[in-house]
């Protein structure tokens, strides 16, 4: 972390891959989310969320602890994923919004944490079409991160 106010790179795919994992599975396609016992276990990570409510000290931690290898697997599967959900929307379904089932389980799965800085998702998602979902956490979520991580890389690079 170059900084206090920086994550590190695998913590930006894990919260990337998390989110749109969330938000594909359980929100648009109203199915089960990817992460899962098994891939806790491959990844070597005892958290589900999204990574919001990581201090510093615990983001230098995960990020010591998950295989990374594992990582860019599960980045692969919900990637996989949510094309096959895209690919199979309807125009009608652009403009319906996640129920309230749906949002709940955002928590009730352990992809959000009920601290303020992770709940405040399920409000904010759910405000939002599947028209909407698509384009902040499953594009524009992308494109804020991964700049992040590409100037961590740059920083790291240079040292």
């Amino acid at each position: 972390m170059p900084t206090e106010k920086d994550e590190t790179i695998a913590w930006h795919l894990w919260h990337i891959a998390r989110i749109e994992d969330l938000t594909a599975n359980l929100l648009i396609a109203e199915s089960s989310q990817i992460f899962n016992d098994d891939w806790m276990d491959r990844l070597q990570v005892s958290v589900k969320d999204t990574g919001n409510a990581m201090t510093d000290e615990e983001i230098i931690g995960f990020s010591r602890q998950v295989n990374k290898q594992e990582l860019i697997h599960y980045r692969n599967a919900v990637g996989c994923r949510t094309r096959r959900i895209l690919n199979a929307l309807t125009p009608g379904d652009m403009k319906r919004k996640p129920s309230e089932e749906s949002l709940g389980r955002l928590v009730s799965e352990g992809g959000l944490l009920e601290a303020r800085q992770s709940i405040w998702l399920r409000n904010f998602w759910g405000r939002h079409t599947v028209a909407g979902l698509i384009l902040l956490p499953l594009t524009r979520h992308h494109m804020m991160h991964l700049p992040d991580s590409l100037r961590i890389k740059e920083f790291n690079r240079a040292k």
